[in-house]
């Protein structure tokens, strides 16, 4: 049985992490949770091949179909599946879907031409996209740039001097701020539908705060006193 290679090897690499079961109890092994929403790692024997559920969302098989002696495919098999498990452990497999519908993995290391999907997750939890964080950034750039431009229109129409320096302070929030909430934007709509709304109200502050600057520009005068 493939569950003979198999336990000595994650007790070997994973030791304490998974629960097993009595010989011909299926699942095999489970490796439980570590975050509630991603679901247990179950191990089930099918003989000739090991079906690994991936906690809520999909399951794969790991089979071998050389011709070669079976307790070598079994060792391989084992070896399969214990690699697999290393990576996903270490948020290196990104899972999506669930057993309902279409779900899937897919294993990050050495891959270029993965596309991001909606709702993805990682052993440790809900994934984080960098384009995410792009749009969050952007985000917090303009509104930083908008609050600049409300204390801009508020100041009075004749500055005092420390007024001034205020002024000039929003007025470079205002130039700056829009041109990087408005790159940090447009990086994000290259991400999952998450990371594009995101992008978008980065998009939509960015013009709001470039309409402050033209509309309140040259409304204030400097006191010589």
């Amino acid at each position: 049985m493939i569950r003979d290679f198999l336990l000595p090897i994650l007790t070997e690499r994973f030791p304490g992490r998974f629960v097993t079961a009595e010989p011909g109890v299926q699942p095999c092994v489970t490796f439980p949770a570590k975050h509630p929403q991603v679901g247990d790692v179950q191990i089930y024997d099918d003989g000739d091949e090991i079906t690994l559920i991936a906690g809520n969302f999909t399951h794969g098989h790991f089979s071998n179909y050389d011709e070669i002696p079976v307790e070598e495919k079994e060792k391989i098999i084992a070896d399969s599946v214990a690699d697999f498990l290393d990576r996903l452990f270490s948020d290196q497999v990104v899972l999506w879907g669930s057993h309902k519908g279409s779900g899937g993995w897919q294993v990050l290391d050495g891959v270029s031409s993965y596309k991001p999907r909606h709702n993805e997750y990682v052993w440790s939890g809900p994934r984080r996209s960098i384009t995410s964080w792009f749009g969050v950034a952007g985000i917090t750039i303009a509104a930083l740039a908008v609050a600049a431009s409300a204390c801009a229109a508020m100041l009075p129409y004749r500055l005092s001097p420390s007024q001034a320096v205020m002024l000039n302070v929003a007025a470079l929030l205002q130039l700056a701020g829009p041109v990087f909430a408005a790159g940090l934007g447009s990086a994000a709509l290259r991400g999952d539908a998450r990371s594009r709304r995101l992008g978008y109200v980065a998009l939509a502050l960015s013009a709001v705060t470039f309409a402050f600057l033209i509309f309140t520009s040259h409304v204030h005068s400097t006191s010589r006193r």
